[in-house]
């Protein structure tokens, strides 16, 4: 897999509430913007309070942008209802990325595809639920962005945040 150059950018990172795609999304937005591109997103969240789809898409470009784009150049798909939602959005030469294990793409799919088995990869690597950072790695590797930018990301975002306590002195006991 090569690294994908084009000046301006539209990648749209969709799945389920709680699965990590919008984390996805801001930690790339990060990515891009500390790389010197401007950068442009744009967010849904769930109506539901159980969740629901969800969706983070960053324009990034190395002029200033103004608006979330036309159409998208890269997908990646969580999962079948990501597909389902998103897929009318591909503009010409997109490339789709997606977990295999979470859907099959179509037959009539005719673009550039990249499965992607982001729930496996987190799970070997001892982390179930570390989706979105395993994605995050494949967007990085695909756009050429530098892995120390991205780990320190994620290390501010994900990180384990040190315990404060709310006492600020011992108890008194009455004598």
């Amino acid at each position: 897999m090569g690294t994908i150059v084009k000046e301006d950018l539209v990648i749209r990172v969709a799945g389920e509430s709680g699965d990590g795609s919008s984390a996805t999304g801001e930690m790339l937005a990060q990515a891009a913007a500390r790389s010197g591109l401007h950068v442009f997103t744009f967010r849904t969240t769930p109506a539901e309070i159980k969740g629901g789809p969800v969706m983070f898409q960053v324009r990034a470009s190395n002029a200033p942008v103004r608006s979330m784009g036309d159409a998208v150049d890269v997908l990646f798909c969580f999962n079948q209802e990501a597909w389902d939602l998103h897929a009318d959005a591909l503009g010409p030469n997109a490339v789709l990325l997606y977990d295999a294990d979470e859907f099959t793409l179509p037959a009539d799919f005719h673009g550039i595809a990249y499965p992607a088995p982001i729930g496996k990869i987190a799970q070997n690597a001892g982390n179930k639920r570390g989706k979105n950072v395993a994605a995050l790695g494949l967007v990085a590797a695909l756009f050429g962005i530098g892995s120390n930018k991205l780990e320190d990301i994620v290390r501010a975002k994900l990180g384990k945040k040190p315990s404060t306590s709310t006492r600020t002195s011992p108890r008194s006991t009455p004598e």
